[in-house]
């Protein structure tokens, strides 16, 4: 099996000759698309780094919206297109769209700010218009993302628990891959898809190792 063979016999219920592998980076492009303050390190990730709105009555001055006009979401679809043209059939190209809605939401409101909202009955209306317009922002990237010809979508929503998924085990990307080393990089290997995000300054023998690991148990 190759690597798209692999991830699509796992997502399909169907045993894998070894662990599939998943390696992301986190990004701020959703809130970016839809006017959150984004810095961008020249080493690092770029992080939001300050809230959009400084009240969620706001949230009914927020222009309508149109991600598709963002210049850094499009770099990302771009960036999607070009690697299935060039690993179509052999690698699972997946466009990964975070965030979704309530992840969003705290991006947008500022996540203390907008878990006291949710605290506060008189404003449950406000948050469900926060959550709908986030969550339609969302939608578009999906959309847009789905239109590369990526094999899967995917997006991050933490806080929100949904009850139907497919799991993806997620390897600590700090504590294991940032800062443990090789021998605690197998111990926390899982038996399933692999994922991990990438954090700024991983070594790359963990990674290595990462992939290593899922070779040998997997199977």
């Amino acid at each position: 099996m190759n690597g798209y063979e692999r991830v699509r016999a796992a997502v399909e219920g169907r045993r894998p000759d070894r662990v599939p592998v998943m390696l992301e980076m986190d990004t701020a492009v959703m809130a970016g698309a839809l006017g959150v303050p984004v810095a961008f390190p020249e080493e690092e990730p770029a992080r939001t780094v300050a809230p959009l709105l400084e009240s969620l009555e706001d949230v009914r001055s927020l222009k309508p919206v149109r991600v598709e006009s963002y210049r850094y979401l499009q770099t990302c679809l771009e960036a999607v297109r070009l690697l299935v043209e060039r690993f179509h059939g052999q690698v699972c190209v997946r466009g990964n769209c975070d965030q979704l809605g309530l992840s969003l939401a705290t991006m947008v409101r500022g996540a203390a700010e907008f878990y006291m909202d949710l605290c506060n009955e008189e404003k449950e209306a406000l948050v469900h218009e926060l959550l709908e317009y986030c969550t339609e922002a969302a939608l578009q990237y999906i959309r847009l993302m789905a239109q590369t010809g990526c094999d899967m979508v995917s997006n991050g929503d933490s806080p929100a628990g949904p009850d139907r998924v497919t799991l993806i085990g997620n390897i600590d990307p700090s504590g294991v891959l940032r800062w443990g080393d090789v021998n605690k990089v197998e111990a926390d290997t899982p038996r399933f898809i692999l994922n991990a995000g990438i954090p700024q300054g991983t070594p790359s023998e963990n990674l290595h190792a990462l992939v290593r690991v899922a070779r040998e148990f997997g199977g």
